[in-house]
């Protein structure tokens, strides 16, 4: 199975419930490698959390090799998996509201990722096709969405910083942490430039927020600054841009 075909197609789907292999932390990639007992030659593409607490505990893992995945209620302790091959052959089809029928007598438990569930079947059964890289923009999003773990970071340093009224600050700093969410990956061929361009769009938008007179500047560059900074230790995407724009503050 192609992994840069799969990798594609995951990552054009816009989802709570789907997270890329590559987007996640190392200590979180660390978690699923052990809780799924997967080698590390098995290259990992995505997961499907169906964990309670999005812990990565249980789901669904595509791989290079195959699918693996742990129910989180049906026979929590078993792990399942099917090879390329096998599931190439088998027939998806969703046998309950949330109960996935992988293969003969193989179920995958989707309670905990239940309104992801059809678009989750349909991603299968796409990926069955023997033309599935050609059918990659049926099961992709418009543009990506900013996750609401964002939303709650943001919140979260206005409250520490004790502003009175959060309304319209909290939009200026949403359409500021939101900018990156507004770019596409696919035409940077690296992932630095990828990110140069999310530090790039950050930085527009405070300087024509702070243009255009938005609420204290200090104010927002701070509650800005602290967002970013707890969500590095959160997601990828704001590690690297954390990291960079330390780089860019040291050089001035």
């Amino acid at each position: 199975m192609n992994q840069m075909t799969l990798k594609k197609i995951c990552s054009s789907i816009n989802s709570e419930d789907l997270f890329l292999y590559s987007s996640l932390i190392k200590s979180k990639r660390r978690k699923i490698l052990e809780n799924f007992q997967l080698s590390s030659d098995n290259k990992v593409i995505a997961l499907v959390d169906t964990s309670l607490y999005k812990t990565f505990t249980h789901g669904l893992i595509i791989c290079e090799k195959g699918l693996y995945w742990k129910n989180y209620w049906l026979n929590p302790a078993k792990r399942y998996s099917l090879d390329w091959d096998t599931f190439m052959q088998s027939k998806v089809q969703l046998k309950d509201n949330h109960i996935i029928e992988m293969a003969s007598n193989m179920n995958f438990d989707a309670f905990g990722c239940r309104n992801f569930t059809p678009q989750l079947v349909h991603l299968l059964q796409t990926i069955q096709q023997p033309n599935f890289s050609n059918n990659a923009a049926d099961i992709s999003c418009p543009k990506s969405e900013v996750p609401q773990f964002v939303q709650t970071a943001i919140r979260k340093q206005l409250n520490i910083l004790e502003v009175r009224s959060t309304d319209a600050l909290y939009n200026d700093v949403l359409n500021i942490i939101g900018a990156p969410y507004e770019l596409s990956r696919n035409p940077f061929e690296k992932e630095e430039e990828y990110y140069n361009e999310c530090i790039k769009q950050i930085l527009l938008q405070i300087e024509d927020l702070i243009r255009k007179g938005s609420a204290n500047s200090e104010v927002l560059l701070k509650a800005t600054a602290f967002t970013i900074e707890d969500l590095s230790d959160k997601d990828v995407l704001w590690e690297n841009i954390q990291q960079k724009m330390n780089l860019i503050e040291k050089k001035l």
